[in-house]
Parts: structure tokens; sequence; C-alpha cells
């Protein structure tokens, strides 16, 4: 599920114009925290999916799991 919503993200900025990618957010208070479009989708590729890999990762170890790369 996690290579499937990368992907979509990936497709999904990648059809996006560069004047709609230079755009703020749609959000109101996304578009007051993030520059624009592309701050989002930077934020959002890298430290926003890190986090969530992080707590699966943890919630995993603490119920005895193998992390197994998430």
């Amino acid at each position: 599920m996690l290579d499937y919503r990368y992907q979509l993200l990936i497709d999904t900025y990648s059809s996006l114009t560069i004047e709609e990618q230079a755009s703020s957010h749609p959000s109101e208070m996304l578009s007051q925290v993030l520059s624009s479009f592309d701050a989002w989708f930077a934020h959002h590729i890298t430290t926003h999916l890190a986090i969530h890999n992080g707590n699966l990762s943890i919630w995993k170890k603490m119920i005895g799991l193998d992390v197994g790369g998430y």
C-alpha cells in the first residue's frame, strides 16, 4: 500500500503544470505554513511519510513483528 500511495503522489505531482506546482496549497491551513504546492509536496514525500513509516516500525517492534523495511 505504501508503494502504491507513493507512486500515486509522484504521478499526481508530475501531471501538474508549473503554475499549479508554484501555486498555494488549496488548504487554508497548509497554505499558511507552506509557501507553495511545491513546498507541500517536498514536505509530504519526505518528512511526512518518514514519520508514518517510523510509527509503523515502532508499532511492529512493540508487538514482536519483523520490521521488514517499514
